[in-house]
């Protein structure tokens, strides 16, 4: 008589089918190996040569990391179509069509706009305006698409899977809580027209929350030597050792914060810690 946990018991996979998930798990096992064994190798390029963005806790790779990893499945990423984007008669960016090729065959792709009024072309004119706008959306829509196909690469490594360039543009973009910000809103306090104060509508209601009055700032020493936080003294003091060592603010901003000023102090930094990051990238710089 057969019993009722006889029934429940499920029944024996045949033999070609149990063959067959044995070799699709063999087959995982031996693509996350190639893709583990991947992510070791950029570790020790990355991390040597500073190839990412650190933003709060995460560390983001840069394009030059993103093509090396393409370069390991031999991807390469053609960034040549390229194309201005015309609103009203006037240029107001340029737009990438980035294609991924692998042995010559189309695997992938990304699109990416920068606009003249965007961060790389900030104090150009003319065709060099043109020129960093282009550059832009080029290195945003070729790190993407290597991104969209490797991004578990740099999971496995221990950084962050958007691209350096995505996250810089989410910090820029993101509401300026430096200044006239309500945190239990989590919105910008206003004033405009005939409005005596910073404030801001609550919601769908008629009610309005008042930006409270804050106690004159006083001034912070600087102290002979250091750098003094959220001091704009500090600021100028940091301007004067760049000028020592001939590094233009525009140098500095580009090469070392990698980020305008004002981007730099929306993501809490402050003076020494710019100065911090500078001595860093001097030391590298140095090596390499």
């Amino acid at each position: 008589m057969t019993t009722a946990i006889e029934k429940t018991q499920p029944a024996t996979l045949p033999a070609r089918m149990k063959a067959t998930a044995e070799e699709a798990e063999a087959h995982a096992e031996s693509v996350i190996a190639q893709y583990t064994g991947w992510a070791i190798a950029i570790m020790r390029t990355v991390e040597a040569n500073h190839l990412y963005e650190p933003i709060r806790d995460k560390k983001y790779l840069e394009f030059d990391a993103w093509q090396l990893i393409g370069s390991l499945d031999r991807c390469y990423v053609d960034t040549r179509d390229t194309t201005p984007v015309i609103e009203n008669g006037e240029t107001t960016g340029y737009v990438c069509h980035a294609k991924l090729t692998r042995d010559g065959v189309l695997v992938g792709g990304a699109m990416q706009f920068c606009g003249l009024d965007a961060f790389p072309c900030r104090g150009k004119e003319g065709t060099a305006k043109d020129n960093a706008a282009m550059s832009a959306a080029q290195t945003w829509a070729g790190s993407k698409a290597l991104r969209m196909r490797y991004s578990v690469v740099a999971l496995l490594g221990g950084y962050g899977a958007a691209t350096g360039d995505e996250m810089r543009r989410a910090q820029e973009e993101a509401p300026d809580k430096t200044q006239h910000w309500c945190e239990p809103h989590e919105t910008n306090w206003f004033k405009r027209g005939k409005m005596r104060n910073f404030a801001h509508p609550i919601g769908d209601s008629k009610e309005w929350c008042n930006e409270p009055s804050e106690p004159k700032a006083t001034v912070q020493p600087v102290v002979e030597g250091e750098l003094v936080p959220d001091s704009d003294m500090a600021k100028d003091q940091l301007k004067e050792i760049l000028a020592s060592e001939e590094m233009s603010w525009d140098q500095f901003e580009i090469q070392v914060l990698r980020a305008s000023w004002d981007a730099w102090v929306k993501r809490k930094g402050t003076p020494a810690s710019a100065f911090a990051r500078y001595n860093t990238w001097k030391e590298q710089s140095t090596k390499s």
